[in-house]
C-alpha cells in the first residue's frame, strides 16, 4: 500500500504547504484541475483510464465577435491534451510537477479518508480525490444518488479530420474551405453534418451526427468505422457535401453513441468531487463540454487556495459545487436543444447560447463568489459605504476581516508644545498581504493626533 503524507500543515515534523490531491482521469477536466492546483502550492496525482446543399443562412462573425476581450483560438483537442499534459508535469512551471500512473485502473475511491485502490492493489491516500474520469465515471458511484447511468440521446456521430488542403484543391469542394475560421453546417431532418478548422485553419474537423441505428457505433470514442458507411448514412445529402467527406482520414475516422444523463443530486461527498465529464456530461452539439470542464478546474484553484488544511476541505468542496452546479447545467440543457432534430420545431437563439457560454470569466465569478463566502463567515466584519463594495483591508481590519491591534498600525506620536495640544498631521505607508501573492499597497494614510504635553 503506498500511502501519501497527509496534510496537517506539518509532515514528518516539518513545516508543509499544500494538500495532497488524487486526481482521477487524466483528460481535459483532470488536466487543467491539476495544473490550476499546483498553481496553488498543492501536490497533485492523475491517475488515467486506459441535405440539398441549398444555402440557409450565412452569418459573418468578425464585428460580432468584437465584443469579446480575446482572440477566437482554433486548437485540434489532442494537441490541447498534449499541452495540458505538457504543463502539468513540466519542471518548469510554478508548483511542484503533477505526478501521472498512466494505464492505472482505479477500481474503488473511498470519500472519507480520500483514497483511491488501483487495480494492481495500490491504495493512494491523500487529502482531496476529483474524480474526472468521464462519462463512465467510478468515482461518479460515490456520491449520493450517484447511481444514475448515462444513456442513449438516439443519435451517434462519425468523426474524422480532413487536410484543408485537399478541400481547396477540388473545384467541387473548394468553396466550402476557402473562408478561415469558417463554420459550415448541414441540416437534414433528422442529422446533420458540422465542419469546423482547427489547428491554425490547417484541418478540417467533421462531426456528422445521424441516427443512431444507422451506424455500429460504440459508447467510447475509439470504435472504427468505414468511409463506405458513412456515405450511406449522407447518401441524400448534396454531392458536393458527400465529395467534401469522401476525404476523410481513415485511419481519423471513428463512430461513437452520443449520451446524455439526468441531473445528479450532488457532485460532492466529503473529500470527493465530481467535475467535467463525471459530473455533467454533455452532448457535442454546442461544443462545450471541455470548456465547462475548465471553469469546473478555474473554480477548484480558487476555493483551494495555497494556506487550506485538511480540515477545510469538506465545506470547500460544497462551495466549488455551489458555484459551478447551475450554469454547468444549464450549458448542459442549451446543448440539448441545439442538438434537436429540425422537425421537432425547438425555437432556440444560438446567439443568447453563445453569448452565455463565452460571454463569462468563471476565476472572476468564483473568486467574487469565495470573498462574498468569506465575508457571510465574518459576522464582525467591517463594511465600506458604499456598502456594495464589500468588507475591504484598512486601518481596523485585515482583508481577511482579522481585527487589527490599534497600536501596530499607527506611528509614534510627536508632542505638542503648546498648553493647549495642537494637532499633529503625519503620513504613513501601511503594506497588506492577502494570502498568496495578492498585494495591496496604501500609498497614504493622513493620520490626526491629539497629544498632550
Amino acid at each position: 500500500m503506498t500511502s501519501l503524507p497527509v496534510n496537517g500543515n506539518y509532515i514528518n515534523g516539518h513545516k508543509s504547504v499544500g494538500l495532497e490531491i488524487a486526481v482521477v482521469g487524466a483528460g481535459i477536466a483532470g488536466l487543467s484541475a491539476a495544473i490550476d492546483l499546483r498553481k496553488q502550492g498543492h501536490h497533485v496525482q492523475l491517475t488515467e483510464y486506459n441535405s440539398s446543399g441549398n444555402l440557409q443562412r450565412s452569418m459573418d462573425l468578425i464585428e460580432a465577435n468584437k465584443i469579446w476581450q480575446h482572440h477566437w483560438r482554433l486548437a485540434h483537442r489532442i494537441q490541447l491534451h498534449e499541452k495540458l499534459k505538457k504543463v502539468a508535469t513540466s519542471t518548469d512551471q510554478a508548483g511542484t510537477p503533477v505526478k501521472l500512473h498512466l494505464n492505472a485502473s482505479v477500481v474503488d475511491v473511498d470519500p472519507h479518508t480520500a483514497s483511491v485502490t488501483l487495480k494492481n492493489g495500490e491504495v493512494v491516500k491523500c487529502d482531496v480525490v476529483l474524480g474526472a474520469d468521464g462519462v463512465h465515471s467510478v468515482c461518479r458511484q460515490k456520491v449520493p444518488g450517484g447511481n444514475i447511468r448515462p444513456f442513449n440521446s438516439g443519435k451517434s456521430a462519425f468523426r474524422f479530420l480532413i487536410d484543408r488542403k485537399a478541400a481547396l484543391e477540388d473545384p467541387n469542394t473548394n468553396k466550402f474551405a476557402a473562408n478561415p475560421g469558417e463554420l459550415v453546417i448541414w441540416y437534414g431532418t433528422d442529422r446533420r453534418v458540422v465542419m469546423y478548422p482547427t489547428s491554425d485553419n490547417r484541418l478540417l474537423n467533421f462531426v456528422c451526427i445521424h441516427p443512431e441505428e444507422e451506424s455500429e457505433a460504440g459508447e467510447g470514442w475509439t470504435a472504427a468505422t468505414n468511409k463506405d458507411m458513412l456515405l450511406q448514412v449522407y447518401q441524400k445529402f448534396d454531392p458536393a457535401c458527400l465529395a467534401l467527406i469522401s476525404k476523410a482520414n481513415s485511419e481519423s475516422l471513428k463512430v461513437w453513441k452520443l449520451l446524455d444523463m439526468a441531473m445528479l443530486p450532488t457532485w460532492v461527498n466529503y473529500r470527493l468531487a465530481l467535475l467535467g465529464d463525471a459530473a455533467h456530461p454533455f452532448p457535442p452539439h454546442q461544443g462545450q463540454g471541455a470548456g465547462v470542464a475548465m471553469e469546473d478546474a478555474a473554480t477548484l484553484s480558487v476555493v483551494f487556495e495555497r494556506s487550506l488544511t485538511r480540515d477545510d476541505v469538506p465545506a470547500r468542496l460544497k462551495l466549488f459545487e455551489s458555484i459551478r452546479y447551475e450554469r454547468a447545467h444549464k450549458i448542459q440543457e442549451y446543448s440539448r436543444l441545439a442538438g434537436k432534430d429540425l422537425q421537432s420545431n425547438v425555437k432556440m437563439d444560438m446567439v443568447e447560447y453563445a453569448n452565455y457560454n463565452c460571454g463569462h470569466d468563471e476565476f472572476d465569478n468564483s473568486s467574487q463568489k469565495f470573498r462574498e463566502w468569506k465575508w457571510a463567515r465574518t459576522p464582525q466584519i467591517y463594511w465600506r459605504m458604499p456598502i456594495a463594495f464589500g468588507p475591504k483591508p484598512g486601518p481596523r481590519q485585515s482583508h481577511a476581516g482579522v481585527v487589527r491591534n490599534a497600536v501596530e498600525s499607527t506611528l509614534g506620536q510627536l508632542p505638542s508644545s503648546s498648553k493647549h495640544p495642537e494637532p499633529s498631521f503625519r503620513t504613513c505607508s501601511l503594506r497588506e498581504t492577502k494570502d498568496g501573492d495578492l498585494n495591496r499597497q496604501v500609498q497614504s494614510l493622513t493620520v490626526l493626533s491629539v497629544v498632550q504635553p
